[in-house]
């Protein structure tokens, strides 16, 4: 995925809060969307959700109409 340019993080264990980290990271310069099926991915999203987001979106792995603007 690196070759092809995607932001690549390795985590050994729970990598919940990395992702939502490196989401919130993301978002301070571009539109992203954290794309999961884990309802924690949300709630951390809340709960670290940063005020120099652009526009952070959380969506389910399932459907795209469900995605919700954090910021």
């Amino acid at each position: 995925m690196q070759k092809e340019g995607c932001h690549v993080i390795h985590a050994d264990g729970d990598a919940d809060v990395d992702i939502v980290k490196a989401a919130i990271t993301m978002s301070s310069y571009k539109s992203t969307t954290l794309i999961g099926e884990d309802t924690d991915l949300l709630v951390l999203l809340l709960y670290h959700g940063a005020k120099d987001c652009k526009d952070l979106y959380f969506g389910l792995i399932k459907t795209k109409r469900n995605q919700m603007c954090i910021t």
